[in-house]
């Protein structure tokens, strides 16, 4: 540059820098603008992998979940069941405790009636 510069009229050596200096002060704002969404993309980064985390994390105890509501399914259904046999077998014993009463009023009955 200096050898261009003293080759040169004063006029066009001060054209030529003040050319490098806009050159360099673009450069400088590039390397700025470059530096500021590097920090942004990383912090972007960071919050990305914090949430998949957070999403892996959250299918594991959907996938937990999901297992446990088959078992508790199944198991619901086997108490249900039960549940209702006992309930046709009370209402089984009912009928034949009133069976059993109805009887002996006739019985009663009957004899009176002789």
């Amino acid at each position: 540059m200096r050898l261009c510069a003293q080759s040169t009229s004063g006029t066009a050596a001060d054209s030529i820098r003040a050319e490098y200096q806009r050159n360099a002060g673009r450069v400088l704002e590039d390397l700025r603008r470059a530096d500021f969404l590097s920090e942004r993309l990383e912090v972007q980064r960071l919050q990305v992998a914090a949430t998949l985390q957070d999403l892996k994390a959250e299918t594991a105890r959907r996938q937990t979940c999901e297992s446990k509501l088959g078992i508790t399914t199944a198991a619901l259904q086997s108490e249900h069941s039960a549940h209702a046999q006992t309930k046709n077998k009370l209402a089984l014993r009912t009928l034949e405790a009133w069976a059993w009463r109805i009887g002996a009023v006739a019985a009663v009955i009957l004899a009176v009636r002789r």
